[in-house]
């Protein structure tokens, strides 16, 4: 039977689940973007050869990728939960190897560490989250993860001007907000109530379902079947793979890569370079808060959309930037270029990911998505320095700018609406045929049929839960708008589904 919520006070647990997103890949922005005022000085230290290098720059990103395939199964098998943990615990324990190292294997092999511990929160703290917080809220929440990641690569950028060459105190920093995700997820967090249903904890599960709603439900059982062969699914993780490949395809590590570069053609030093690569950050984090606005109000669509139809001039831009060797249009085009990537790929990837697969393999299934996001990002970091040598970068931009625009139509094909949502109503999405909805693409922009629903804050929601004997289904409506519940026609209902077997209910969803 379900229970109506109506209450606009956050539950305590959410705010640890929102504080949980907040802090959770603070530590990965960090360690990327400390590195580019620290390799220099590693290397006047050391005497860094170039493979040293490489093997310290790349290290952290390589092993991401292992731990983010690793993450899923784990996240999975154990729990949400102890695997945010653990992910944690060893991202703190690396960087203090990393600043202790007395040589470039030692730093590589910190390095390494951090990274691992890096992709198994990136892939289970966006599922966390998802199956915490109610859906209206669901898209910002889960997004706050790259907001995380930005504001770490913006805080490295002013610790590497302020440690002045000091690579060790400024590495040092990075732990904090490893730190801080294990505090607030040991005292504040709840297990995922849909992890314990589907590990059969019912019990547990309706506790933690009232720490993050604030209300008592009754939690049904939930039959786990593995659907990896269905259809469904294979069309769930073309989406996922796909849409975490593009991320990575659409030019964001070699915008960062040149970045300093440009600088430094446009006559600012070395030093202030280091300083003004954070105005370069601070732009895509302009673009992600754009980015946190839309993704909930005016959709999934629109947001992604959007961002596409604006990289896509500005990877151009770029190229025609470095093929007329005009420096201030490069460093015009890669400013947009950061926001426009910044308000919708840079983190609507990690949201839609983390909500399109059945609960019985979301972990495992978003762990696919996730290593291809590594295993791309990896790849880009490799091949394109040498390609933009051989080459010119012009037509490494320009080639960006082609696989962006394949993208934008791809998606506007392929990518349902999933804003306002339960998780198993877009698990549905999936099984209409003709597969995809002609509607979808006919919407345009606008995957959302109201696009007029009111803002709501981060925590500001009221919230109808209903939860079935099949799943958690958990559905929000403002409150302002909720019909009076009929309890006859809900209990009639609710008789209906408990009089068929748990895998005839299965089926029936």
């Amino acid at each position: 039977m379900g229970l109506v919520l109506d209450d606009p006070t956050p539950a305590p647990a959410l705010v640890g689940v929102v504080l949980a997103a907040l802090f959770s890949f603070g530590e990965f922005g960090y360690a990327t973007g400390v590195m580019s005022a620290g390799v220099p000085a590693m290397r006047d230290e050391w005497g860094l050869t170039a493979i040293e290098e490489a093997l310290v720059v790349t290290a952290c990103i390589g092993l991401a990728a292992v731990g983010a395939g690793v993450g899923g199964p784990c996240g999975d098998a154990f729990g949400r939960k102890p695997t945010i943990i653990v992910s944690g615990l060893l991202c703190v324990v690396a960087t203090v190897a990393c600043v202790a190292a007395s040589s470039p294997f030692g730093l590589g092999l910190g390095r390494a560490l951090v990274g691992f511990g890096v992709g198994l929160s990136f892939t289970v703290v966006p599922v966390y989250c998802s199956e915490c917080v109610p859906p209206e809220i669901r898209g910002r929440v889960v997004d706050l993860g790259d907001l995380s990641v930005v504001s770490g690569q913006l805080v490295a950028c002013l610790a590497n001007g302020f440690a002045d060459g000091d690579w060790r105190l400024a590495m040092a920093l990075g732990a904090c907000p490893a730190a801080l995700l294990v505090v607030v997820v040991l005292v504040a967090c709840p297990e995922s109530p849909r992890w314990l249903a589907k590990a059969g904890r019912l019990a547990e599960a309706r506790v933690a379902l009232r720490q993050v709603r604030g209300r008592d439900l009754v939690v049904p059982d939930a039959p786990d079947v593995d659907v990896w062969t269905s259809q469904r699914v294979r069309r769930a993780l073309r989406l996922g793979v796909g849409l975490q490949a593009l991320t990575q395809l659409a030019g964001i590590n070699a915008a960062m890569y040149y970045g300093g570069s440009i600088l430094m053609e446009a006559g600012f030093g070395e030093r202030d370079a280091v300083w003004l690569s954070a105005v370069l950050t601070a732009a895509q984090l302009g673009g992600v808060c754009v980015s946190l606005r839309t993704i909930d109000t005016l959709g999934r669509r629109f947001t992604l959309l959007r961002s596409l139809g604006c990289v896509i001039p500005c990877l151009v831009a770029l190229g025609a930037a470095f093929a007329l060797g005009s420096t201030a249009l490069a460093v015009l085009a890669l400013l947009c270029y950061l926001v426009a990537f910044g308000s919708g790929l840079s983190g609507a990837g990690y949201v839609v990911n983390s909500e399109i697969f059945p609960l019985s393999i979301r972990g495992r299934a978003t762990a696919v998505g996730s290593f291809a996001f590594w295993a791309v990002n990896t790849a880009v970091a490799f091949i394109f320095p040498v390609a933009a040598d051989v080459l010119g970068p012009q037509y490494c931009f320009w080639t960006f700018a082609l696989v962006a625009t394949a993208g934008f139509f791809w998606l506007w094909r392929y990518l349902p609406e999933t804003a306002h949502k339960s998780l198993e109503e877009i698990d549905a999405l999936f099984e209409h045929d003709p597969y995809p909805l002609p509607a979808w693409g006919h919407k345009g922009y606008y995957g959302l049929s109201d696009t007029t629903k009111p803002h709501l804050g981060i925590l500001g929601h009221t919230s109808v839960l209903v939860v079935d004997s099949t799943n958690l289904a958990c559905d929000t409506e403002p409150s302002r708008v909720q019909p009076e519940p009929d309890f006859k026609d809900e209990e009639d209902a609710m008789s209906d589904i408990l009089d068929k077997t748990p895998l005839e209910r299965f089926n029936s969803n």
